[in-house]
């Protein structure tokens, strides 16, 4: 894929962090997400968001960048769920950090127990207070 990376509408701080990192192109991002996705996160500037980012955009060209794959250390299995939630920051790492990286898989934890994401690592009473008044 010579798809230009200034041609595919990133935003100009992962463009920027990606261009500093030698990449130019989508073939080459490709190629190093095939060797471990993980190691995109170290590349300065370039974070959780920016990486979802990208690979919906490597998404939309047709390719499939979780086939058998993890994102973060889990399974990934509907990345558009959380992602396009306006979650604050915090709120955000704490699910990702649980797993609990689709709705799917936020509806199950809460079906098992309504009080789970409440008791998740991190989750305190100003979190909860910040995503009630995010959702208002």
């Amino acid at each position: 894929m010579d798809i230009s990376i200034n041609e595919c509408g990133l935003s100009t701080r992962t463009v920027n962090a990606l261009k500093r990192a030698g990449f130019n192109t989508l073939g080459e991002i490709i190629e190093k997400m095939n060797e471990d996705p993980i190691n995109l996160l170290e590349i300065r500037n370039l974070g959780k968001k920016s990486l979802l980012e990208l690979v919906e955009e490597i998404e939309e060209q047709g390719i499939d960048c979780y086939k058998e794959r993890k994102l973060y250390g889990f399974p990934v299995e509907r990345r558009e769920g959380i992602a396009k939630l306006e979650l604050s920051v915090r709120l955000y790492n704490i699910l990702i950090g649980a797993g609990l990286d689709s709705l799917e898989k936020i509806e199950e934890a809460i079906k098992t127990d309504p009080f789970s994401i409440i008791k998740l690592n991190g989750m305190g009473k100003k979190t909860i207070e910040e995503s009630a008044t995010e959702r208002r």
